[in-house]
């Protein structure tokens, strides 16, 4: 079964400008698919930067940073001002080649993630008298800021068709986060909270994703697309979608053959 580019490019383009009134963003993989010593891997999207490099003909090495700030779209109980996500991670790992420009890995790291809902905005529906449904809701808000730090630990596996001028990867990614703290500085009623922050600990997320990239030798252009599954009942502010576009930069010597 063959992938449809355009179906792909418009999931990415619906993930990408969804609203991301979330604390946990997934942020996009780094799925380098290695081939030999020496070469290295170096990509880019608006948010996301990474970078690979290969030790040896089988162990390869990552670094992935994030970067945003941006003011969500409406549309959900949680209208923040601003969303913050920054991340730093680096990882090590193993790499094989297998026949016919096939290639599979695995990679584990840690780093940190911090998030923040910046002025939050929780709207609740309250009725003139109790118990009168025959008016129009009148609408309480209040406003909140959400502010967290965690350690991020990842192991992910990916097995990938990587040629001079189109790579097809499908990925696995596993991501531990140990919350070290969770600031909520709030105005209004104390009962307002975010959910299930009170209570967090470690929080799982199953995150499987297809990557596609186009281009010639050394320069393509990246499309990627997956889903974040949270294993914790308690944690329901999660990105469940997450997409990218980007640019990736290979140096190495196989492609020149």
């Amino acid at each position: 079964m063959k992938a449809n580019p355009a179906l792909l490019f418009f999931l990415c383009a619906i993930t990408f400008l969804q609203s991301c009134a979330t604390i946990y963003h997934p942020g996009v993989q780094n799925i380098p698919l290695l081939k030999e010593k020496g070469e290295v891997k170096l990509s880019a999207t608006v948010n996301d930067y990474q970078g690979a490099y290969a030790v040896t003909n089988h162990i390869g090495i990552m670094v992935n940073a994030r970067q945003m700030s941006q003011r969500p779209f409406q549309g959900f109980h949680l209208i923040p001002d601003r969303v913050d996500n920054k991340m730093l991670e680096i990882g090590a790992g193993y790499f094989a080649q297998g026949e016919k420009n096939w290639t599979s890995e695995i990679y584990a790291g840690a780093g940190v993630s911090v998030s923040g809902l910046i002025h939050a905005e929780q709207r609740i529906s309250t009725y003139r008298f109790p118990g009168d449904t025959s008016r129009l809701p009148e609408y309480d808000s209040y406003f909140y800021d959400v502010q967290t730090r965690a350690a991020r630990y990842f192991l992910q596996s990916s097995v990938g068709f990587a040629s001079k001028y189109v790579d097809v990867a499908f990925s696995t990614r596993v991501v531990g986060l140990k919350w070290k703290s969770v600031n909520i500085l709030h105005n209004g009623v104390d009962a307002v909270d975010y959910p299930g922050f009170r209570v967090l600990k470690f929080s799982m997320f199953a995150e499987p994703a297809v990557t596609i990239q186009a281009g010639y030798k050394s320069i393509k252009i990246r499309l990627q697309t997956g889903l974040s599954l949270c294993m914790d009942r308690y944690f329901k502010g999660n990105q469940v979608t997450f997409g990218s576009i980007g640019l990736v930069g290979d140096i190495g010597k196989w492609y020149q053959e």
